[in-house]
């Protein structure tokens, strides 16, 4: 909360068992009074990882893309990625011929 040194709780209510909580806010300056969305591209720490909170937001991983203030979102089916970062499925590629793809992930068939 502000004017203290404490980072701010963006995640209300999480505790680690709750698995299906999830969280697309954080709080990059401590002792501010209000929680930000995740930037596009990012990802936020999420209560089921431990943290009810996020001082700095995390790369979206591979396989997904990650709108602002979004949690991470696998690529469309028939479609895949490598890279991290992705802002939309735009930059998700159209599966190989011979491939089979599904949730970002290439597979033989």
């Amino acid at each position: 909360p502000a004017g203290t040194p404490a980072p701010l709780e963006c995640c209300h209510g999480a505790t680690p068992d709750s698995f299906n909580f999830s969280c697309a806010e954080y709080q990059p300056d401590a002792g501010k009074a209000d929680c930000v969305l995740c930037p596009a591209g990012f990802r936020c720490a999420q209560p089921q990882e431990g943290a009810g909170y996020a001082l700095a937001a995390i790369p979206c991983p591979k396989n997904h893309y990650c709108p602002k203030g979004s949690l991470p979102i696998p690529c469309m089916p028939g479609t895949y990625t490598s890279f991290t970062n992705l802002t939309s499925q735009s930059g998700c590629f159209v599966c190989p011929a011979g491939k089979w793809c599904d949730n970002g992930v290439v597979m033989p068939i």
